[in-house]
């Protein structure tokens, strides 16, 4: 499959400077009916909306709390997650030009994590931070990893590590900044982190902050104006949607956005431009929905269905970061 590439930049309706045209995203392993674990992986076609199984993208183990991030162009990733093997730092790649994924050791996690946060440039690096590493709430982790996607070879790189240990942050990101948004310390927290592309740099960011402490979000990035942090849990599953304007690195509440139902731990992805598409995090129903990005609207999308109901799914593009 041949796939061409956009104009760069904010303008053309991409994030980072060597995004493609976006066709193919994907949900790929995560928890299933029962709690067992799942390596199957769903294919949305972005030019009609519809999804399928497509079994050679599934992942190489069967896993949940895997997380998926893209340079857009050539790869996607889908890293850490949960296992009978325990929490493990296993990275998968998947080749955009044959919807192929495959164990990629080079790629793998400086440590055994799950529900991390993932962000990207679309363009030279992929980061990873903090999540979860042992079993228990001892295991939350600062830590930040860092992939270069020339090369596929992922460090730790400690100019990324998060202001505080959590894990199940929502994250978004622009052009120019990956957002690593709330999650789970002691408790649900609001914390907003921001990574700066071109330093490799994270901080806290109050501007970022959730508009109500929550882990589990997901969030998604139309590519130009706003990004997403959608649903999360705290003391229940939550619809709200929080959206952030790129252009101030001001998130907050988007009523406009919030989900057809409350949710947390789905998996989301997005073609950059026109639509996101969400994976409800439920293990015994199966409902897609779909964000339009011209109006900020999620409604449930059926055609957008996944094979089987999960949660804890890594969601990728090759079209988007994140």
């Amino acid at each position: 499959m041949l796939k061409l590439n956009t104009l760069s930049g904010f303008g053309s309706g991409v994030s980072g400077g060597g995004a493609a045209a976006a066709t193919y995203g994907y949900f790929i392993a995560g928890q299933s009916t029962g709690g067992a674990y799942s390596l199957a992986a769903d294919r949305i076609t972005y030019s009609t909306g519809v999804a399928a199984a497509h079994a050679d993208a599934n992942a190489s183990v069967a896993r949940e709390g895997p997380k998926g991030l893209s340079d857009t162009i050539t790869y996607g990733y889908a890293m850490g997650g949960w296992s009978t093997e325990a929490r493990s730092g296993m990275t998968d790649r998947i080749t955009f030009s044959t919807s192929t994924t495959a164990a990629s050791t080079d790629s793998n996690l400086s440590t055994d994590r799950y529900i991390g946060g993932t962000t990207s440039d679309s363009v030279t690096y992929g980061y990873y931070c903090g999540g979860n590493q042992s079993s228990g709430g001892a295991g939350k982790k600062v830590t930040g990893d860092r992939i270069v996607f020339s090369t596929s070879i992922t460090s730790a790189h400690t100019d990324a590590d998060l202001s505080e240990a959590r894990q199940s942050p929502g994250t978004t990101s622009s052009a120019t900044y990956g957002y690593i948004c709330g999650g789970w310390a002691a408790a649900a927290v609001d914390t907003g982190d921001r990574i700066t592309f071109s330093t490799g740099v994270t901080a806290a960011h109050t501007d970022a902050d959730l508009s109500s402490a929550r882990g589990g979000a997901s969030g998604l990035t139309d590519g130009t104006a706003y990004g997403y942090l959608m649903g999360g849990y705290s003391n229940a599953a939550a619809a709200t949607t929080d959206r952030i304007t790129f252009s101030t690195s001001v998130l907050a509440a988007h009523t406009d956005s919030d989900l057809p139902s409350a949710d947390n731990n789905a998996a989301s992805h997005s073609d950059n431009s026109v639509y996101g598409y969400y994976a409800s995090a439920s293990t015994s129903a199966i409902e897609g929905q779909r964000m339009t990005f011209s109006t900020g609207v999620v409604a449930v999308h059926t055609d957008s269905d996944t094979s089987e109901p999960k949660n804890n799914t890594a969601g990728i593009s090759d079209g988007s970061p994140s």
